[in-house]
């Protein structure tokens, strides 16, 4: 049934109007409509411990499942349907539910431990989502001028980035106004 909720994605995905407001494929790829109800389904997941039992017990099989629709999508061979183009996004859309079922599967079996890493990780979820862009396409914009190979230069991006976000949010989470502003709950006093 877990894999049957990635139909619900697929409709929409393959039989909206990618010209339409609510088709338009400028958000990463992913018209409006597949957030909505991604949306949805992260309540409906989280609702239901059965749902999450399934998707713990069946996570090897969605990995492997995602896996095989996105070798048989670059082979060319795609999910039969009434109209010739439809079969691809429908598979990619499928094989995309398909590895967001295996992440959250492999996440609730193993990050089942709280510790001191997990709490400030859990903190810095919103700053950092918050801060990601911005500084990703600030650090590229300068990178991809030089004249280096792809793979340094995409190294080098994602350290400058990951190293210009995390200065950021530890300064973020030391000043409490910045702290609201950021989502995250206020500063306890100091005793």
């Amino acid at each position: 049934m877990i894999y049957l909720l990635g139909l619900v994605l697929a409709v929409p995905m393959a039989y909206i109007d990618p010209e339409s407001l609510l088709g338009m494929r400028a958000f990463n790829g992913w018209n409006m409509v597949y957030y909505l109800i991604i949306l949805f389904l992260g309540f409906l997941i989280f609702a239901d411990e059965r749902i999450q039992q399934a998707i713990v017990k069946q996570r090897f099989v969605s990995l492997i499942l995602g896996i095989a629709l996105l070798v048989l999508l670059d082979r060319g061979l795609f999910i039969k349907t009434q109209t010739p183009s439809v079969g691809p996004v429908f598979q990619e859309t499928i094989a995309s539910w398909c590895f967001v079922l295996a992440i959250l599967g492999l996440c609730m079996k193993h990050l089942t431990v709280s510790g001191r890493f997990l709490s400030y990780a859990t903190e810095a979820v919103l700053p950092f989502y918050m801060l990601h862009q911005p500084i990703i396409l600030l650090t590229a914009f300068w990178i991809v001028q030089l004249r280096i190979p792809i793979l340094v230069r995409y190294l080098i991006i994602v350290i400058l980035s990951l190293a210009g976000i995390m200065l950021l949010y530890e300064g973020i989470r030391r000043v409490s106004v910045l702290r609201l502003c950021f989502g995250m709950k206020a500063r306890r006093g100091k005793s």
